[in-house]
């Protein structure tokens, strides 16, 4: 067991040692500068001699991937939450220019961020993005729409809702930001559908409708369909009534 030998502090003097496990691998969950200090015994079990080493651990990025034509999505190897914010990114494309990143979201463990730019990509250009001195390449894709989906899985009772959308390219990528086209609904439930705001209404709780979305693209002469059920839900704060 050579957890025995080794023991860690972080920079504020905590002890860390749980974090070495007993072959002697440090395993930090956050990161920071560690100080290791490993100690070897006489045969008689006093110690003799010591050895420390401070170390620095960082959260390098582990992959980057584009989501919409104004997002992408960086991964992590551990939480990054409170160590990453918009300014400590620089997104620049080959022939495009420097895009900046005006929001960053993290998922509940912080592995994931989503990050909002200030402006779409372009379609085909070779982007980098830099955090921490770490360097991560992709092409952008915003082509046309392909394929729709409806978004709205559920509405709350009596409420007229907006039902939300997506359209993505042939990458399935959502680019519904630059080709937001129009969009009608129809639904067998009757009068479920306001015509002139499109917005659903179900008076009922725990009845569903089966809408059927139509999108068009007039300037590209694109129409797509799409389907999707959608609940109605009691509502859950004040906010959510008429």
């Amino acid at each position: 067991d050579l957890a025995k030998y080794l023991n860690g502090k972080d920079e504020s003097g905590n002890d860390v040692s749980s974090m070495i496990t007993s072959s002697g691998v440090f395993t930090p969950t956050k990161t920071g500068t560690y100080t290791i200090k490993a100690t070897a015994y006489s045969i008689k079990g006093k110690a003799a001699l010591y050895a420390q080493k401070k170390v620095t651990v960082t959260n390098p990025m582990k992959s980057v991937k584009q989501t919409k034509t104004n997002e992408i999505e960086v991964t992590y190897y551990g939480d990054a939450s409170d160590v990453y914010n918009a300014s400590d990114y620089t997104l620049a494309g080959k022939t495009s220019g420097t895009v900046a990143v005006s929001e960053v979201a993290y998922s509940s463990d912080g592995k994931t961020a989503a990050l909002t730019l200030s402006s779409n990509l372009t379609d085909s250009d070779t982007y980098t993005l830099t955090n921490a001195s770490v360097a991560k390449t992709f092409t952008a894709s915003c082509g046309k729409p392909a394929a729709f989906s409806i978004l709205t899985e559920s509405v709350t009772v009596s409420k007229p809702s907006a039902i939300s959308y997506a359209v993505y390219d042939t990458n399935g990528i959502d680019v519904t930001n630059i080709y937001p086209g129009s969009v009608t609904y129809t639904t067998a439930l009757n009068n479920a559908i306001d015509e002139s705001t499109q917005k659903l209404t179900i008076t009922t709780v725990g009845v569903s409708a089966s809408v059927t979305g139509t999108y068009k693209e007039t300037n590209l002469d694109i129409t797509l369909i799409a389907s999707k059920t959608i609940t109605c839900v009691g509502a859950t704060k004040s906010t959510d009534t008429n």
